[in-house]
This record gives structure tokens, sequence and C-alpha cells, in this order.
């Protein structure tokens, strides 16, 4: 137990020191080429540096498989044998975070701002032309959507089939909504990143399988080495960042919560926000909330 929980440790520390050491170098390379966007101060930063979430976090999720750390070779249902190595919960938690990435990267290099939100998106189709954001959420959609049937092929029993169907769209949607949620509220420094680790929090404390977090240990030890360096307005993480941030944030929601009860709230609470954010703006709403408005403040500094 002792040296079990010294391991996990290690673990963390390592992933966390790597972020601090790889985070300026990259930093100051997308400064030099140019990748550079305005913050809500108009100041000129680095964008796009969630880029080091998708460099990093396999290179420390495949070591854990490697080193055999405990819950890394456990599987997302019971219907697989136990003493076969089969990371099959790695390998669809990759597929999700770096599919997340990928889309929101392309978004960061070839995205306007031209439309905003489903309203703009929708009605810029209407109009016959297609948005970043529209190809975003159509190719987000075929990510969460390849996770859900896999999990599907994975589950034992003889389930009804519109128990299946219920189980797709469900996985599909905590996905999909949690990605767009998680990008909306990137729109301060710290902000997402913030975000992310309080919904993590309420998922872990009504997890039905909370063994499964061993999945996010290093992403929280990457997330929190960087946090420091967007709560002073240094960098922006971009939608690789937060995509990619709110696609782990949908996955383990999907495997982490009991199946009716605990998605379907986590459903609602993640729609009704994403539908608030097409009638009002996230940032006025924390800036007349006393509580949020602290929360938000927390630990931001500006830069010298």
């Amino acid at each position: 137990m002792f040296w079990g929980i010294v391991k996990w440790i290690l673990f963390f520390a390592g992933a966390y020191l790597s972020c601090r050491i790889i985070l300026p170098r990259l930093a100051r390379f997308l400064w030099e080429i140019g990748f550079t966007r305005k913050n809500y101060l108009g100041e000129e930063i680095p964008t796009g540096v969630g880029l080091l979430f998708a460099l990093l976090v396999p290179g420390w999720m495949g070591l854990g498989v490697l080193l055999r750390l405990d819950n890394y070779t456990t599987q997302l249902t019971n219907g697989l044998d136990k003493t076969v190595y089969l990371p099959v919960n790695v390998f669809l938690f990759l597929f999700v975070a770096l599919g997340m990435a990928f889309i929101g990267f392309v978004d960061d290099v070839f995205g306007n701002q031209d439309a905003k939100g489903f309203k703009g998106h929708f009605a810029a189709l209407l109009h016959g032309k297609i948005t970043s954001g529209a190809l975003k959420a159509l190719f987000g959609g075929v990510v969460a959507a390849v996770f859900s049937a896999g999990l599907l092929v994975l589950k034992s029993g003889q389930d009804p089939w519109y128990y299946l169907v219920y189980e797709f769209l469900i996985n599909l949607s905590l996905i999909a909504l949690a990605a767009n949620l998680i990008n909306l509220l990137d729109l301060r420094p710290g902000r997402a990143g913030k975000a992310f680790i309080l919904m993590l929090v309420f998922v872990f404390f009504f997890a039905k399988k909370p063994e499964l977090f061993a999945l996010i240990v290093p992403v929280l030890g990457i997330l929190l080495a960087y946090l420091d360096a967007d709560l002073k307005a240094w960098v922006m993480m971009g939608d690789v960042g937060s995509n990619m941030l709110g696609g782990i944030l949908g996955v383990m929601m999907a495997v982490c919560l009991h199946p009716t009860r605990g998605k379907l709230v986590a459903f609602f609470i993640l729609l009704g926000l994403n539908i608030l954010s097409e009638f009002c703006s996230f940032s006025r709403l924390i800036e007349q909330n006393r509580i949020l408005r602290a929360f938000d403040q927390l630990g931001r500094r500006r830069r010298n």
C-alpha cells in the first residue's frame, strides 16, 4: 500500500515537472513563429499552448502502462478477462483526448470568429457556409460516437437494445457537451482549468468507479503545472487545450458515473449550461455573482 502511494506521487511529480520544463520553451517557440492572439486585456500572448497536454499526456500514460501501475490495466467494463494485460481503458481515453485536441488545434490554426455559438454556426449553415466551429462540432461528435460505440462493444451482458441506444447517446452527449462547455469557459486566465478541476471533484464524489480516476493522474500533474502561466496571463491554452480537457471530462463522466442517475444529472447540467451560453455571457454572470467572481479570480495575477 505504502509503495503504491509513493509510485503515484512520483508519477504525478514527474508529469508536473516535465510540464514546468517544456512549457516556457513551447511558449517561446509559439511566440517566435507568430502563433499569438490578443487576450481579454488586449495583450498579444502565445496561444495554443494547450498543445503541451497532447504532447505529454500520451507519454506519461504509456509509461503508466509499461510500469503496470495499478488501475492502468483495469478494464472499463466488467466483461473482459482481468488476467489479460490489455489496457483498453487507456486506448479509449487517449483516442478521445487526442482526437479532441487535434480538432481544437485545427480550429486554432484555421478557425475564424465569423460565427459564434450554436445559433451562429447553424445560421451560417443555412446560408450555405461551413464554419470552423461547425466542423469542430461535427468531427468532435464523430470522436465521441466512436468512443461510445467502443464501450458498447466491450460491454458484457444481455441488455435490451433500447438501453444500449440510451448508453450510446448519453455517453456521446456527455463528451460533446463537456468539450463545448470547457471551450466556452476559456475566456479568462485559468478559468477553463479551474472549471475542469472543480467538475472533476464533483464527478469523483458521485463516481460509481472512482478507481478509474487513476487515468487522469498525469493530466492533473500537467494541468497544475500549466495553470501558473495561464493565471499570470502569459499564455493561452487555445482550443487544442480546452477541447482536450473537455473531452477528458466527458470520458470520466461516461465511465465513472452511474449509468442512469449520475449520467442523466450530468447530462442535464451540461445541456443547461450550453443552452444558457447561447443567451447570456458567462463572463457577465460570473462578474455579477460574488462567489463565482471570487473563484474566477482565485490565483489570478497580472504578469510582470
